[in-house]
């Protein structure tokens, strides 16, 4: 489908686009992702975002991780617009989110973005979306990215994907999304432990390549 590109190993994506007619419900279709059928769709009509993680997954929405332990720790002063937890393994549960765990997981987040962080967001600042990587790094965190971060242009957003190694014993990737006006991010970051990375990269990589935001916002 020459119109719609979506990114590809390198992670570069430029001129990414969908045909009007094509409602969030209809990706699967129109990105032909590979495995959509079998997988289970996480998407925000309001939002304008979907990815997609493998069938057997729990999924976890913003009502079920209000109150709990996990939403404070998310960088960023503003409360989320939207947040979702998703979660692998036999016995999942969202607090695995944001740690080291045995098993993989996905978070995704948009909010709006403070005075002070509009000011200072660039490029680098994409990557302190969810973990601070660059305060973690100034008091003694063991921060390594394990390639370097790609820009990302889709219409007028800009983004950026990374893939870190976080203390030595957490890896992930992210993908976050800027809008024009630098006051509202979409983030997306899939990890776990070094290991077990390592034994799933290739639903990592799916994961990371189905993660879409409309450019009109």
């Amino acid at each position: 489908m020459p119109a719609d590109r979506r990114p590809g190993p390198g992670g570069v994506l430029v001129g990414w686009r969908r045909r009007a007619a094509v409602g969030l419900g209809g990706l699967c279709l129109a990105l032909s992702l590979a495995g959509c059928t079998s997988g289970t769709a996480v998407e925000s009509t309001s939002q304008q975002l979907y990815f997609q993680v493998p069938g057997g997954w729990k999924v976890y929405d913003q009502s079920q991780l209000q109150g709990g332990a996990l939403v404070p720790a998310l960088a960023g002063g503003a409360p989320a617009e939207f947040l979702s937890v998703a979660v692998g393994g036999a016995h999942p549960r969202a607090s695995e989110a944001l740690s080291a765990s045995t098993v993989p997981w996905a978070i995704a987040e948009v909010r709006a973005l403070a005075p002070a962080e509009q000011a200072n967001m660039s490029f680098e600042g994409l990557s302190d979306v969810l973990f601070n990587v660059d305060a973690a790094a100034q008091m003694g965190t063991n921060v390594q990215f394990t390639s370097p971060p790609q820009l990302l242009v889709n219409g007028a957003l800009r983004g950026a994907q990374l893939s870190v190694d976080y203390g030595g014993n957490l890896r992930y990737d992210q993908v976050a999304w800027v809008n024009p006006a630098t006051d509202k991010v979409w983030v997306l970051m899939v990890g776990c432990s070094l290991s077990c990375f390592q034994a799933n990269q290739a639903v990592v990589g799916s994961i990371v390549r189905s993660f879409y935001v409309r450019e009109s916002q």
